[in-house]
């Protein structure tokens, strides 16, 4: 039994009464578990896995919804000592080639309404199917030949990212990196056991697998999984369900924010903790002044989170927060204004990027992480800026420039093209013949892109150089 493993099966053992998971469905619906319901699921989930081949070092790529059984299946394969891969749903044809090409996945495990769009890439591989909930099916059973030996001596998972150069690439999380963001975390929130936090982030996220996922596990709160960013539903449950704590992108906050009545009061709330992009000084202040919750911004990446956080009693608008205790950051290059690259150190690190040495190298130098970031610090607080990196988030998930346009040009018959940021939205510039009409140009290219990379990545608008 691995480290992580032994912390959660104690943390379980002394669990108490309030559920370990809730699942909150798009209508409002509740459903929750305890501990021994969530330990016989896991037992049982086991089981089905070893069935379908899954085992120990098997490589095992997941696309399913936010739902108690993903989390059921995260907690079985790290039981296993099997290696997920956390990919999206949303991933189209570039994409799904990258994953299966370079990460060489053994056996995947996925949503029934997904499986066509998988078939080109599952076939020789385990698969495994979810039709309904708690309802799995083996289609095919996985190869003892696809698994790595000692794989999962090393690492615990392969959480999909991007560097800017064009191509998604594989962060190798270590078991150290879970615990120690879970500490950290726990120690800038200051949680008791019995409250509950709140996230409607998908489970992909290394963000939500540490800060929502293993911080609540290991610490006594119940997690609260939202499958839906309705802020009429998010909004109710606050009161319905007592709920202490929220963690959320920026863009989640703004929802709510717009939803929220003059006067409405949620008497449970305590914090919101923020991260995955900017949150703004003004946002801040609308935040903490509409909810009444001290607002924890926070400053992490796939390779390694969280880096800073804002902590109780502590939190300064327009920072990431102090960096976090076993984390060493310092400023590359800075400017007059103090404004260089964000570089990080610390034992906790991720081990590189799965079969990918060159990217590895060029990402760690002489012990040092570097992020593609631009920040400095505000006395002993950390402030983002922004990122020099191509690449952009788009509701906290990371989407490469690079890939985009090569998207772009492959389903074009522009010379050239550009990819920018107008705002919150992507946008292609296109160097095209006079001759060649822009709009039509627009919607074909956009029908194309469909097919070819995650509908958030697809340009809102196209336009002529």
């Amino acid at each position: 039994m691995s480290e992580l493993t032994r912390r959660i099966e104690e943390s379980l053992g002394r669990w108490g009464t309030n559920p370990v998971l809730t699942e909150l469905g798009p209508r409002g619906e509740i459903v929750s578990v305890g501990p021994e319901d969530l330990q016989f699921r896991i037992r049982s989930m086991t089981t089905i896995l070893r069935q379908g081949g899954i085992d120990r070092d098997t490589v095992v790529a997941l696309f399913l919804s936010n739902s108690i059984d993903f989390v059921v299946v995260i907690l079985a394969l790290i039981y296993l000592r099997a290696v997920p891969v956390f990919a999206k749903k949303e991933y189209r044809f570039i994409e799904l080639t990258t994953i299966f090409r370079d990460l060489s996945p053994g056996a995947v495990i996925a949503e029934s309404s997904f499986v066509p769009m998988l078939s080109p890439f599952a076939s020789g591989r385990g698969l495994l199917v979810r039709e309904g909930t708690g309802r799995f099916t083996v289609v095919n059973p996985t190869s003892s030949t696809s698994k790595t030996s000692g794989i999962s001596d090393q690492w615990v998972s392969i959480n999909c990212t991007y560097r800017g150069t064009g191509t998604l690439v594989g962060s190798l999380a270590l078991e150290k990196q879970y615990l120690h963001g879970a500490k950290v975390l726990q120690a800038g929130l200051q949680s008791t056991p019995g409250e509950s936090l709140l996230y409607p982030l998908p489970l992909s996220h290394i963000f939500t697998l540490v800060g929502c996922l293993f911080t609540p596990l290991l610490y006594g709160l119940t997690g609260i999984l939202a499958t839906t960013i309705h802020p009429r539903v998010i909004l109710s449950s606050f009161e319905t369900l007592g709920v202490n704590h929220v963690t959320a992108v920026p863009e989640v906050y703004r929802l709510l924010l717009r939803s929220v009545k003059e006067g409405q009061k949620f008497s449970s709330l305590l914090t919101f903790v923020s991260g995955g992009s900017r949150l703004e000084i003004e946002e801040y202040d609308e935040l903490s002044k509409a909810f009444s919750v001290e607002v924890l911004h926070g400053y992490g990446l796939t390779e390694f989170t969280p880096i800073a956080r804002n902590s109780r009693g502590e939190s300064r608008a327009g920072t990431v927060g102090r960096v976090c205790d076993g984390v060493e950051v310092k400023i590359a290059n800075p400017d007059d204004h103090g404004r260089g690259e964000i570089l990080v150190q610390s034992e906790s690190m991720f081990g590189g990027y799965y079969n990918r040495p060159e990217e590895t190298f060029l990402a760690i130098r002489d012990g040092w992480f570097h992020t593609g970031d631009l920040g400095h610090f505000d006395q002993d607080h950390l402030v983002f800026d922004w990122e020099t990196k191509n690449t952009y988030k788009m509701n906290g998930v990371i989407v490469d420039l690079e890939e985009v346009r090569s998207a772009v040009l492959s389903a074009t018959v522009a010379r050239d093209a550009r990819v920018i940021i107008e705002g919150y939205s992507i946008v292609a510039l296109l160097e095209t013949p006079l001759a060649v009409d822009i709009e039509s140009e627009e919607m074909r290219v956009q029908e194309v892109l469909k097919h070819q990379i995650a509908a958030y990545k697809i340009p809102r608008k196209i336009r002529r150089a």
